[in-house]
């Protein structure tokens, strides 16, 4: 680590026991605790372009037999990642390497993980209307059977989270977890602070993490930074704020190896 990300103390997480890894060792991976994944049934996620470990990971742990996956991105489809893969297929045979080979598979991989029965995925990105090619919250939650209440709302959709926060608040009590990656935070610091305020209520921060990838080498301000909520009834107990060092040793990775990932400091 060769830097410092000085944070507001209110973004400190709480300590809440054991946490898990969701999702590979780069972005696209986060951290949540056992307790509230055993509690939960459900995941909705809310951008995934070509990354869907998450909910492999989701699937391999929870093991459900009927449909507990809901994934929402316009940004890929059945067809456009079947493309991918051939473009990939015919590249490998110009320039070979493993990470062709990894791109190759991703058609069989999104087949098998989105087969309609235990995770589906809607070529739709989500907004505040619903049209051909978007949806809201409230559609979301409506295609979601009443029975499952315990949902992990996963949401990265690069700046587009902004629109959905006061939706949130509509559907807290349906969620256990809220995952979300945050972006252009020094252009929103005001709406981000007010959420953070706000959700406090209800939900404790269990985890954070600063993507890297929105970092230069000289710049030590933190523009994206992924938070996990978990609902506060979860707990039998009332938390204390957390004495981890952050990033955690051997559960969180850098985002990009390209620069290097940095010490929080809370204050």
């Amino acid at each position: 680590m060769n830097r410092m990300i000085y944070l507001p103390n209110i973004f400190k997480p709480y300590n809440v026991g054991n946490l898990i890894r969701l999702g590979g060792k780069k972005d696209g991976g986060y951290l949540l605790s056992e307790k509230s994944l055993s509690k939960t049934n459900f995941l909705v996620s809310l951008g995934i372009a070509y990354n869907w470990d998450f909910e492999i990971d989701f699937l391999d742990k929870k093991k459900n037999k009927n449909l507990s996956i809901l994934t929402f991105d316009n940004s890929i489809s059945r067809e456009i990642v079947k493309k991918f893969s051939i473009k990939s297929f015919f590249l490998f045979f110009i320039k070979p390497s493993f990470k062709k080979i990894q791109h190759i598979y991703k058609f069989f991989s999104y087949t098998n993980t989105f087969d309609g029965k235990k995770a589906v995925h809607i070529s739709k990105n989500v907004t505040l209307a619903n049209t051909e090619k978007t949806i809201n919250l409230e559609n979301i939650f409506s295609l979601i059977k009443k029975k499952n209440q315990n949902i992990i709302l996963k949401i990265d959709i690069e700046g587009g989270e902004y629109y959905l926060l006061q939706d949130i608040f509509r559907y807290s009590e349906r969620i256990n977890v809220l995952i979300i990656e945050f972006h252009l935070i020094l252009k929103n610091e005001e709406k981000l602070f007010d959420f953070i305020k706000k959700i406090s209520n209800e939900f404790y921060i269990t985890h954070i993490h600063v993507n890297n990838v929105s970092l230069s080498n000289e710049n030590n301000s933190a523009d994206i930074i992924e938070f996990t909520f978990e609902k506060k009834i979860l707990f039998d107990r009332k938390l204390i704020p957390s004495t981890e060092n952050y990033p955690i040793k051997g559960l969180d990775y850098p985002s990009s190896k390209k620069v290097a990932d940095c010490r929080l400091i809370f204050k």
